[in-house]
């Protein structure tokens, strides 16, 4: 990286996409004597060829998962920067304005509190329409990292498709009782 970056060159994408790997399962430090600055980590694990998916994305060619990105390991390793005491938390948040909030408050108490079996699924639906419109657009915070970072951007992807798949709208990936099964 410092080679090429001397010479003004960009990081090839075995570099970026740190040859394709999937998970970080192994760190090993190799300490030199002459200082820190000499030292080598070493990160592995199991690692696949890649391809950019139709949505732009690199991900793995045997499964389909999204590789680790150098940008996104150097964004969290700044976050947790030798010598710093306190332990940042992470991670994103996507909440309904206060207006939002409001405005689904007053419209649950137009929900009926019962429901006969046969107008379930057209009571559902409104229920889902009434949400949706009385909670509008959301508001999405980032912390402990820049949000202008595409770790940020894969933080509010993933937080957003878990309530998708908490609500029924999205089907999980794995087998597990959403809130609206739960209900």
């Amino acid at each position: 990286m410092a080679q090429r970056r001397e010479a003004g060159q960009p990081l090839d994408a075995n570099i970026r996409y740190l040859a394709g790997l999937q998970r970080l399962k192994y760190l090993f430090c190799y300490p030199d004597p002459r200082g820190p600055a000499h030292s080598d980590i070493v990160i592995a694990g199991p690692a696949a060829g890649w391809l950019q998916d139709v949505s732009g994305r690199i991900v793995a060619t045997d499964t389909g998962a999204p590789l680790l990105r150098l940008d996104d390991l150097l964004v969290a390793l700044r976050a947790f920067r030798p010598g710093r005491n306190d332990r940042p938390l992470i991670g994103c948040s996507i909440d309904p304005s206060p207006d939002g909030l409001a405005r689904w408050q007053a419209f649950q108490k137009t929900i009926p509190r019962s429901v006969p079996a046969a107008a379930r699924n057209e009571i559902t639906q409104q229920i889902l329409t009434g949400t949706r419109q009385a909670l509008g657009m959301s508001q999405i915070r980032v912390f402990g990292i820049s949000a202008k970072t595409h770790l940020a951007q894969v933080l509010v992807e993933a937080d957003y498709r878990m309530k998708r798949i908490g609500i029924g709208l999205e089907p999980p990936p794995v087998k597990m009782t959403t809130f609206l099964s739960a209900l």
